[in-house]
């Protein structure tokens, strides 16, 4: 009998942070279900089991700053345990989610956005973004998630800090709809709450956003998205002018999310994304960039560049993740510089990035 208490009490620390909120029965009209699943009893607690592929949604319930509560739980095999929020609809949300096959890796826990359906990990890591986290093997795990404005704190189990602190979501702070999804493995939820308090307070301390360096590229004009083959080894051939153009702002590390405005299909997968460059001389410049996938860079009409950073396309390891890893001299005229990277989209994160080592006698806008 002490056995069986003492086995109990994970059980009841876990339940407990749920009481006094009213969790949301699975066999109730608020679950919209797609895909395989089904309700069962699991370690103590009625769970929904997710099969690979499926989604479990929220669609009535309209959150824009709140606590999100559930237990979770998985294997150890490779997958993705997704929770979406602030749902505008299935392609456009703020995504957090555990690689249960990353288990205690600096990757095991993310937060990405998702524009139009490109689901970004690759532009997303490191700080404000993913962690590590040791897992615990198809046991239950307590998270709670709580959300206010552009930031939010993620804790695990009877965590008194967060285990991960998010200090700038990345899309507007709009009111959206909820759901659960698992990729690759089967995942179990239970014990789901869902609350809105008139006050939301952070544990963690609150943390300024950095502020880019001038010598990065802070803005980009983007065009809409069309099929790579019209690209060649110079631009003259396409209308520029009749491509629709918008204006991106670079993030704080660096990173211009180009999934913001292209709209991805299986044709139409490479935007424009460019930049002038005033120079008081002739000169050659060095610049630093990163893409994701697939990038050719046109100065001044002519391509001087051509490369792929694509998951898995160097290795089984390679990720393809951003940075300013690459880098070029750019032969600049006096006067104006036209800068064109042409950014192609496979997998994980449409993105662009591009530093100047120096600002000598150059203007960049």
């Amino acid at each position: 009998m002490i056995r069986t208490l003492l086995a109990l009490v994970p059980l009841l620390m876990i339940f407990s942070q749920v009481k006094g909120q009213e969790v949301i029965p699975f066999d109730s009209e608020q679950w919209s279900y797609d895909g395989t699943y089904s309700i069962e009893e699991y370690k103590g607690a009625k769970a929904l089991l997710l099969s690979p592929g499926s989604t479990a949604e929220l669609p009535g319930i309209s959150m824009k700053d709140g606590i999100i509560e559930y237990d979770v739980a998985f294997g150890a095999q490779r997958g993705f345990v997704f929770t979406f929020f602030r749902m505008v609809d299935n392609i456009n949300h703020e995504e957090l989610y555990f690689r249960p096959h990353r288990s205690g890796d600096p990757d095991a826990i993310q937060y990405t956005p998702n524009y139009n359906g490109v689901h970004g990990w690759q532009l997303y890591q490191g700080p404000n973004y993913s962690i590590d986290y040791k897992y615990k093997d198809n046991e239950w795990m307590h998270i709670k998630m709580v959300i206010k404005g552009a930031r939010m704190e993620v804790f695990i189990d009877n965590m008194k800090i967060p285990a991960l602190e998010v200090f700038e979501l990345r899309r507007d702070p709009v009111a959206g709809y909820i759901a659960f999804r698992s990729i690759l493995t089967d995942t179990r939820i239970a014990n789901v709450t869902v609350s809105q308090p008139n006050t939301i307070q952070f544990v963690g301390e609150s943390t300024q956003v950095p502020q880019l360096a001038p010598e990065v590229v802070s803005s980009w004009e983007v065009s809409n998205a069309f099929a790579k083959n019209r690209l060649g080894l110079e631009l003259n051939h396409m209308r520029l002018e009749d491509l629709a153009w918008s204006d991106v702002d670079t993030e704080f590390t660096g990173v211009a999310n180009l999934a913001r405005v292209g709209v991805l299909n299986e044709e139409e997968n490479t935007v424009l994304a460019k930049f002038i460059v005033h120079s008081e001389i002739e000169q050659l410049k060095q610049l630093e960039f990163g893409y994701s996938d697939i990038a050719r860079i046109y100065v001044n009409g002519k391509a001087v560049y051509d490369g792929q950073r694509e998951f898995l396309s160097r290795d089984y390891r390679y990720q393809g993740t951003v940075g300013f890893f690459d880098s070029l001299f750019l032969d600049l005229k006096q006067g104006e510089n036209e800068i064109v990277f042409a950014v192609t989209e496979e997998l994980g994160g449409w993105g662009v990035l591009a530093r100047f080592v120096d600002l000598e006698k150059i203007t960049v806008f």
